[in-house]
């Protein structure tokens, strides 16, 4: 994809000050490196021969790619080994159609999952009419896509706190006096997929407009190293149709009539550094959603902002690619026909004819690049109570205003949510709330709220639960342990575990309408209170059963504390964890993940127990809330507390690997030090000086 070359142009035309940022960031660590050399970094890094010098181009690159994680990334196996059909009857990869619900579905599989929550509360819903937000990214613990926490500070100019993915040179979510946001990860798309029929007898050619198109190729030089140490050279042609790559979706391939191509919307975004810039030099809410308008540069998430001007804003600002009106006409027509665009659809993927071109992207002069949608024409809410997201489309931003109308592209609006989704409106709502009797959160209730840990479907349904099981005769144990459960996922919780085993019997699609555990089905106007009560379904006492089974087939009792199953294996040290699953309606998500994006060794975890979501050593957690915080602009400025759940330090001997993990496992909050006072006053201080 010309990843390094695309990067440099990029470099090379940006602002200049943005420029000495980044060079500025690869001089700090190139010192670093100098100081203690390749064999002195810490941990896997040691002594490896990749652990050398950067530079600017270097970063640049880095920085491309991760705007590329949600588009490009989940595609790249299928770029590298797309190759035309040795004859027109027989490919490597199979046949056309052979399996299309499969292909689709693994890939939304190779994604990496990346949630969140974010809350913004506005001066309507605050004990001082402040405003306040909360932002709760859910990463990986281990990895290149840690965050790290960063303040910087440039007196007079740059004043800004908050986290940052390794190798970012600023501030990805945090606050400045004036502002504060957070980002989820926008259930939109960022890309088309395209169906190519190909001309008769030529696999390297598709119909288009009702003529022949050649594709175009790229021939690329690949070192490839040997178990012997020798490197060797591998030549691969690969090719591209005029929206994009050409891929080769396993079960779909590429046939003597049929093959997959993809537009998308960030292949050319060259503003996302830029936009973050602007962000982290914000002092009001206008800075906020002017940084947003004027860069368009928002890779693939949501925004949500609250300011010290009594403000509150929620935007999904992601780069889409925009579609007409005629063309979102055909789309809907074809997934209603069903066939392979409703599987596509099925799997989260925007599936067009490639060879019509009414399907082509509309070009609008105010947007950052041809064919992407312009930022006045992305979903938006401003409002005096709350706005929030969970990772579902932009619709739902707050239950008392539902957005809707927007392009496909953006999610699909009235569509039934996530049970996380509705615990976090649930948890911010005025009837049901963590705001205490006056309907009005201080910054304390707040940040408990965030950490509280309420399932959402306990809170709607433990009480019927635990009448059933009476009724229906299943063992008194299970019964009595669910009902002395207090409905959170607490480190003392005694029940947590058999309701997370029930709950992990049923299916995504039956968590969220009606069917074998909700009576009351999904009601598009009122996503905050259905699906409702407990399905008749007689299986329930079974679950039950199947539940209380499960936790005894891994080595623990029924009345097991939470915090005895789920921990943290922190070099060594296992620290018990709060905190649940999203399938359960908890906001504060931790739970188990590997690392595939560095070659660090995956956090500690045992084999998977069949049939449950149990490991043989319980609920171990490597991902979920990773840099959390939460803040509130006061009349003498932001207050704010935060964790990094696993630590600042990715050196399992720094002191710093997991003094937060124990912090968060306490639920001690840190308070955030800020001003120059407050950061002068630390007894804990130490000045470096890296250049002169």
């Amino acid at each position: 994809m010309d990843l390094y070359e695309r990067a440099a142009v990029d470099f090379d035309n940006t602002d200049p000050e943005l420029q000495e940022t980044i060079r500025g960031y690869a001089a700090g660590y190139n010192r670093y490196l100098a100081d203690t050399g390749p064999d002195g970094v810490a941990g896997y890094c040691a002594g490896e021969p990749w652990v050398r010098p950067i530079d600017e181009y270097d970063l640049a690159a880095y920085y491309k790619a991760l705007s590329w994680r949600a588009s490009i990334d989940p595609f790249k196996n299928y770029i590298a080994t797309a190759q035309p059909p040795e004859s027109l009857t027989t490919t490597d990869a199979g046949t056309a159609g052979t399996d299309e619900e499969s292909a689709f579905a693994q890939l939304t599989q190779d994604e990496q999952p990346m949630a969140s929550n974010a809350w913004a509360i506005g001066p309507e819903r605050t004990e001082d009419g402040t405003t306040m937000l909360v932002g709760n990214p859910h990463f990986p613990w281990q990895g290149a896509t840690r965050f790290y926490e960063v303040q910087l500070t440039i007196p007079g100019e740059l004043n800004v706190y908050g986290a940052s993915l390794l190798g970012a040179p600023g501030v990805l979510i945090g606050f400045t006096d004036g502002v504060a946001w957070s980002h989820t990860v926008s259930a939109g798309r960022r890309f088309t997929a395209y169906t190519l029929e190909l001309a008769p007898g030529d696999p390297t050619s598709y119909v288009y407009d009702g003529e022949i198109r050649a594709m175009t190729s790229a021939t690329v030089d690949v070192d490839v190293l040997a178990d012997d140490g020798t490197m060797t050279t591998v030549e691969r042609t690969l090719w591209f149709s005029h929206y994009g790559p050409i891929i080769n979706f396993p079960g779909l391939g590429w046939s003597d009539g049929l093959v997959l191509t993809f537009r998308d919307a960030n292949a050319d975004n060259d503003e996302m550094v830029a936009q973050f810039m602007a962000m982290n030099r914000a002092q009001s809410m206008d800075d906020m959603i002017d940084a947003h308008a004027t860069y368009q540069g928002i890779p693939w998430v949501n925004t949500v902002a609250a300011s010290a001007d009594g403000r509150i804003w929620y935007t999904d600002a992601s780069s889409s690619p925009n579609l007409s009106a005629e063309a979102i006409a055909q789309w809907k027509a074809d997934v209603d026909a069903g066939g392979l665009t409703a599987i596509a659809l099925d799997n989260g993927v925007i599936l067009l004819d490639g060879s019509d071109p009414v399907n082509e992207w509309v070009d609008d002069p105010d947007a950052r690049d041809p064919g992407v949608v312009a930022f006045d024409d992305m979903p938006q809410l401003e409002r005096t109570d709350f706005v929030f997201n969970a990772n579902d489309p932009y619709w739902f931003a707050n239950p008392d205003e539902l957005l809707g109308g927007f392009s496909p592209v953006h999610g699909l609006d009235a569509r039934p949510v996530s049970p996380r989704t509705r615990g976090n409106a649930n948890q911010l709502s005025i009837e049901a709330g963590d705001a205490g009797a006056d309907g009005l959160f201080s910054r304390i209730e707040m940040r408990d709220s965030a950490i509280g840990n309420r399932a959402l479907t306990a809170d709607l349904l433990l009480a019927d639960v635990v009448a059933r099981c009476r009724a229906d005769g299943v063992d008194t144990a299970i019964c009595d342990v669910l009902d002395g459960w207090d409905g959170r996922f607490d480190i003392d919780s005694v029940g947590a575990g058999v309701w997370r085993e029930f709950i992990a019997g049923f299916s995504g699609a039956e968590l969220v309408d009606a069917g074998p555990l909700w009576a009351e089905p999904f009601d598009p106007t009122d996503p905050l209170n259905t699906p409702s009560g407990l399905s008749a379904d007689p299986a329930i006492a079974d679950r039950l059963v199947a539940a209380a089974e499960a936790l005894r087939s891994a080595g623990f009792d029924i009345d097991t504390p939470l915090g005895e199953m789920q921990h943290a294996d922190r070099n060594g040290t296992i620290i018990p964890i709060h905190g649940g699953y999203g399938s359960e309606g908890v906001s504060n998500v931790v739970t188990n993940g590997g690392n595939s994006t560095t070659s660090e060794a995956d956090l500690p975890r045992g084999e998977r127990i069949d049939g449950t979501s149990l490991r043989t050593d319980g609920y171990p957690v490597s991902y979920g809330t990773s840099f959390i915080y939460n803040v509130e602009f006061t009349a003498d400025g932001p207050v704010a507390e935060a964790f990094i759940t696993y630590g600042q330090s990715g050196d399992p001997e720094s002191p710093f690997f997991s003094d937060q993990t124990v912090r968060f496992s306490n639920k001690d909050w840190r308070p955030v030090l800020f001003t120059a006072e407050a950061i002068a006053a630390d007894p804990d201080l130490r000045v470096y000086t890296i250049f002169e």
